[in-house]
């Protein structure tokens, strides 16, 4: 067994891999999500994907996501763990954890301060340092209504990248665990094709937030909402029955609403989101307050007044 980098002359193993071990089958589909997710990203590279490898073919893998994280309203380095998979005959001998282990070597020399991941199987991370980092989210249920005082029009990112990047920069800037989008590259190529199909919220002709719903079933998953950060509350107000009544619903469930939104007219139900891991890599400050392991992480974090969100679009 070989435990190196990714070499760009086996990427469609890779990909190959990746698809039949979370897919379980042969999903052209799925295997383009993860083809997507690296040719779509400005940061990545084959530095950051490592691989066990037994006579030549792939049987386990983990990939780093280079990204820039708001902890505390301050932009921080982060290293992102995705695509941790192994071949069902190769389970259980250690092969993840040697990957993760590597994982945390790169993202140190790196200079990554902390690194982020989700998933179901909390126990697995925990052995090599990752905590569970809980946070709230709400949902609502709302009845339809005409009455909206805003315009909702179908919106382009590219064509408003200038407008949508600050907006956002001003809505997310605030949220701790928030991707930093500095980067217009990510927006144009990761950003633009994961909600690639926005709505623009218009107050007479400017932008002043937009929105990007899927419908799941009886529910209505808010995938990203942003507006600017004062107008934020009373938007959704209006924005949410509004929306329930252009879809021809009586009404309407809408789920993945971060913990401050609050609403007028109707009650908010909350709920706890546990897929979130966090590890401290790299000691940093914050304020004057220095963070030296990932327990002090996990302490500040969950007890300042800054509210914990991640936006799916920026899922790995």
């Amino acid at each position: 067994m070989v435990f190196r980098n990714l070499r760009l002359q086996e990427m469609d193993k890779w990909l190959d891999h990746c698809m039949y071990v979370f897919g379980k089958k042969e999903d052209l589909q799925f295997r383009a999500y993860f083809e997507r997710h690296y040719k779509n990203d400005p940061q990545a590279t084959l530095d950051g994907i490592f691989v066990a490898v037994d006579n030549e073919t792939i049987v386990s893998t983990v990939r780093v996501f280079t990204r820039r994280i708001n902890i505390y309203k301050k932009s921080i380095l982060m290293g992102g763990i995705g695509e941790v998979s192994t071949k069902s005959d190769y389970q259980r001998q250690g092969l993840s954890n040697k990957l993760l282990q590597m994982s945390v070597e790169y993202m140190k020399k790196q200079n990554m301060n902390v690194s982020l991941l989700f998933t179901g199987v909390h126990d697995h991370y925990k052995k090599v340092g990752w905590q569970t980092l809980p946070y709230n989210l709400k949902k609502v249920h709302v009845n339809a209504s005409e009455k909206f005082p805003f315009k909702l029009v179908d919106g382009n990112i590219k064509e408003n990248l200038r407008t949508i990047k600050n907006i956002y920069d001003k809505f997310a800037k605030d949220i701790s665990c928030s991707i930093d989008r500095f980067d217009d590259n990510y927006w144009i190529k990761w950003t633009n094709d994961e909600i690639n199909d926005i709505k623009l919220i218009l107050d007479g002709t400017d932008i002043i937030g937009y929105v990007k719903f899927e419908e799941h079933n009886d529910n209505i998953y808010v995938k990203e909402l942003v507006t600017l950060p004062k107008q934020y509350n009373k938007i959704i107000d209006l924005l949410f029955p509004y929306y329930t009544y252009v879809l021809g619903k009586e009404n309407a469930t809408y789920t993945n609403l971060p913990s401050f939104s609050t609403f007028n007219n109707y009650k908010t139900e909350e709920y706890q989101e546990n897929g979130m891991m966090i590890s401290l890599i790299t000691p940093f400050e914050i304020g004057t307050k220095r963070i030296n392991n990932s327990s002090e992480l996990l302490n500040i974090l969950q007890k300042n007044k800054t509210p914990i969100y991640y936006f799916n679009s920026d899922g790995f």
